[in-house]
């Protein structure tokens, strides 16, 4: 599902200032039809209406007319159009593009993880045959001192951990800690200089950026590029914000890029896009 880009300057933008509540309402309505529907900023003749029944707006007529004499909304064959809507939110090419991009990415993931536990499956059925073909060698029973017994917890946490032991190895540590690398060259800092008890927090959005297949490179620079926009200027960018910008940053959109243009009408929110809500429920809590 997209998100619809409102500008937190919107409140005292001089043409939203010279119009009504009802038009206020109105045109936030149809930036949110826009982008839900993938319209390109376009709000068909037969829509208004029922966008303002949706608003609990009386007087449609006249809110459009407000719109429409102070440049917010443009007149369009059979409809109108949001001024600048492609200025600030993405087109639907954009939108369908980077839903691609990430089913590729997640279907990649599923089809490594599908072989990997097929070559488990293997591993056990030929350890299995292997112990049937064996002779025994004793026969008669010895007694076997029993351990103390393990509380469920701690098994299945040592069991995970086990787990986790066998399928990362070596080399797939050296990848996840390259990426984590170049994330930090990206901010231009030192690896070390992040406390090893706040690593952890890394681990997961490293291994999820590895498996999508993208490179160190395109880390770092995808990296210093988001660090660079003047909203994270003097914020805390984790390697998780690096992870979500990633898809859309290949494509060429870059999703928080229109926080650095300027247009004759509405500016960009400085977060990306996001209003602070969104925002604050797409990265909940202080990074790890």
């Amino acid at each position: 599902m997209p998100w619809a880009r409102i500008d937190d300057d919107l409140i005292t933008n001089p043409k939203i200032m010279s119009v009504g509540p009802e038009a206020k309402l109105l045109y936030m309505f149809s930036i949110i039809h826009c982008s839900k529907n993938l319209t390109d900023g376009f709000v068909a003749e037969k829509v208004g209406p029922v966008l303002a029944r949706y608003a609990g707006i009386s007087g449609y007529d006249t809110a459009r007319d407000e719109l429409l004499d102070n440049g917010l909304w443009e007149t369009a064959e059979h409809g109108y159009n949001v001024h600048d809507y492609l200025e600030y939110n993405p087109s639907k090419d954009d939108v369908l593009a980077l839903r691609e991009e990430r089913a590729k990415a997640g279907s990649i993931g599923g089809q490594r993880s599908a072989a990997s536990k097929a070559q488990a499956k293997a591993k056990q059925m030929l350890e299995q045959n292997s112990s049937k073909t064996e002779p025994n060698f004793n026969p008669v029973p010895v007694p076997v001192p029993v351990p103390n017994p393990v509380p469920i917890h701690e098994e299945r946490e040592t069991t995970a951990s086990q787990s986790r032991k066998v399928r990362e190895t070596p080399e797939k540590t050296k990848q996840i800690y390259g990426i984590f690398a170049a994330y930090c060259r990206g901010l231009g800092i030192d690896p070390q200089t992040i406390p090893k008890d706040q690593r952890s927090g890394y681990l997961k959005p490293a291994a999820g950026i590895l498996e999508a297949g993208y490179t160190v490179e395109q880390v770092e620079q995808c990296t210093r590029e988001v660090k660079a926009q003047p909203f994270w200027q003097d914020k805390r960018l984790h390697l998780r914000h690096v992870a979500d910008e990633l898809p859309q940053w290949k494509l060429g959109g870059k999703r928080n890029g229109a926080a650095t243009r300027r247009g004759p009408a509405i500016d960009p929110a400085p977060s990306g896009g996001y209003t602070w809500d969104e925002f604050n429920a797409k990265y909940p809590g202080p990074a790890g």
